[in-house]
């Protein structure tokens, strides 16, 4: 098995963040319109065109997903 190379390893962290982050503004917008006792991950999911299980793998809640937006606006009023 070969190992990876520092830059493969730069790029999976790096498209990690990106969708981390695409997937927060997604909720974002969806918890803003809706709400979030009426925000689903199947919503979630389906506005971003994935599978639930892909959401369901990064945050296995809507709390965990309100976590870092909440966070977000913490450290912006600091």
């Amino acid at each position: 098995m070969r190992s990876q190379a520092p830059l493969e390893n730069d790029i999976r962290v790096a498209i990690g963040w990106f969708k981390r982050g695409r997937l927060l503004t997604v909720v974002v917008e969806l918890f803003h319109r809706n709400g979030l006792g009426r925000t689903t991950h199947e919503e979630v999911a389906r506005k971003m065109n994935v599978t639930k299980p892909s959401i369901d793998a990064q945050f296995r809640s809507k709390e965990e997903l309100l976590a870092p937006i909440c966070s977000c606006g913490i450290r912006a009023s600091l």
